[in-house]
């Protein structure tokens, strides 16, 4: 999971009553340029992106 191996939360849309295919990022106030970094480092190391 994103979040216990990089600290980024993903949260489904159907849990605020969105449908579709989205998802919430969490990834807290502060530092959100180093979360971001963090997250696109999640998606290169599980194949989601190069």
């Amino acid at each position: 999971m994103a979040v216990d191996k990089k600290g980024v939360l993903l949260l489904p849309a159907d849990i605020y009553g969105i449908e579709g295919q989205y998802f919430r990022m969490g990834y807290g106030r502060k530092g959100v340029p180093e979360a971001l970094e963090k997250f696109e480092e999640f998606l290169i190391e599980n194949g989601f992106a190069k």
